[in-house]
C-alpha cells in the first residue's frame, strides 16, 4: 500500500553551449507509503524507479546509500568489478538514460580490484578535459551518473573522428606502459582542475593542436 508518483525527467545535460548535447528523457516513479511506527500519518519516499523506455534502469531504496550496495558490489554507479581494459586503451560507454555515448581513455587500471584503480580521461561538457574514477562513475558527465559506466563500456576499435584525434595521441603517448598514463594523471591531478586540449597537448610534448575555428571537441 502507498501512493505512487511518476515524474517525467528532461536530462540535465542540455547546455547549449555543450560540446555534446543530449536530449534524453527518463521518468521517475516514486512509491510514498507512511512509516509503520509513525503516528502522524505523513508519507516518506520508500523508494524510486527511474524507469527509461519501459525498462527500469536503478531502483533508489528510501534514498539511503546503505541500500545501494550487496555482497561488496553496488547496485547504481559504484560497480566495483575487474576489468578487460588496459592503460591506453579507446573506450566507449553509452550513459543513458542520463547522457548519450561517451569515449575516454584508460589512463591506469592498477590492481584491477581497488575501487579506485580504474582511472580514466574524458572531455566534460566544457570542453575541457577531465580525469575520474570509472567503477565510482565519476566520468561521461558532470554528475555522478547513476548507472555506472562499465555496464556498456567497450574497447572502441572504429575510425576516429578528427575531434577525436588527441585520444589517439593520447593513446600512442601511454604506448602500452601504464607508467607514461600515470605519469599525465598525476600532471592533471596537481592542478586539481580540467585542463584545456592545449594544455594536454602541452603535456604529451605533441604539437597537436585543437583548430581555433572548431570547439566541437
Amino acid at each position: 500500500a502507498g501512493v505512487w508518483i511518476e515524474i517525467p525527467k528532461l536530462s540535465n545535460i542540455l547546455n547549449p553551449c555543450s560540446v555534446t548535447p543530449y536530449a534524453g528523457v527518463w521518468t521517475e516513479i516514486l512509491k510514498l507509503q507512511t512509516q509503520i511506527e509513525a503516528q502522524d500519518g505523513k508519507l516518506f519516499n520508500a523508494c524510486t524507479y527511474y524507469v527509461f523506455k519501459k525498462e527500469i534502469y536503478f531502483i533508489n531504496l528510501n534514498h539511503s546509500i546503505l541500500n545501494e550496495y550487496f555482497l561488496g558490489i553496488s547496485s547504481n554507479a559504484n560497480l566495483s568489478i575487474p576489468v578487460p581494459f588496459h592503460a591506453g586503451d579507446i573506450v566507449e560507454t553509452n550513459l543513458a538514460p542520463f547522457a548519450g555515448k561517451k569515449k575516454m581513455i584508460i589512463l591506469e587500471t592498477g590492481d584491477n580490484v581497488d575501487c579506485c584503480c580504474l582511472q580514466a580521461l574524458y572531455q566534460n561538457e566544457d570542453g575541457l578535459w577531465e580525469i575520474g574514477a570509472v567503477k565510482h562513475g565519476q566520468v561521461g558527465v558532470d554528475v555522478v551518473s547513476k548507472i555506472s559506466p562499465l555496464y556498456y563500456m567497450e574497447k572502441y576499435t572504429g575510425i576516429l573522428d578528427y575531434k577525436d584525434n588527441i585520444l589517439q595521441d593520447i593513446s600512442k603517448y601511454i604506448d602500452g606502459d601504464e607508467n607514461n598514463g600515470s605519469i599525465l594523471w598525476n600532471k592533471i591531478y596537481r592542478l586539481h582542475r580540467a585542463v584545456s586540449i592545449e594544455e594536454l597537448a602541452s603535456f604529451l610534448g605533441s604539437d597537436f593542436l585543437c583548430p581555433k575555428d572548431d570547439k566541437t571537441f
